[in-house]
């Protein structure tokens, strides 16, 4: 959803690309798995990490957050691009009985979407 120069994400559970079923594994593998669909979004997109502004993630077993944050930061270890501001919300259940769910904010303020591109007759 775009709105201005913001892009927001719907909540993300970790499904497979391939089956469309949940992935398989608790909160580290479907963290992984969720950040890697959103890498081939943001790809398709144009957007890049340094346009993240935030994320809300969501834990049904926070005893699991060790091993969020470990996948958190194989993802954002860059020292050039400061991670996203996150906030992290212990919850008990989420869609389709997935362990972790996360949802993003991206300001990208010179990024025409596909979208805007078809409207605009810009190619």
């Amino acid at each position: 959803m775009a709105a201005g120069p913001f892009i927001k994400t719907a909540g993300m559970v970790a499904l497979d690309v391939e089956t469309g079923q949940l992935a398989a594994g608790g909160v580290g593998a479907q963290a992984r798995c969720i950040l890697s669909n959103l890498w081939s979004v943001m790809a398709d997109l144009g957007l890049e990490v340094g346009h993240m502004v935030s994320a809300t993630v969501y834990v049904s077993d926070f005893d699991s957050f060790g091993d969020l944050n470990q996948v958190w930061d194989e993802f954002f270890s860059s020292d050039d691009v400061p991670p996203p501001a996150r906030t992290s919300v212990g919850v008990s259940a989420l869609p389709l009985g997935a362990a972790v769910e996360m949802e993003f904010l991206f300001y990208a303020s010179q990024l025409v979407l596909p979208s805007e591109r078809e409207r605009s007759g810009r190619a």
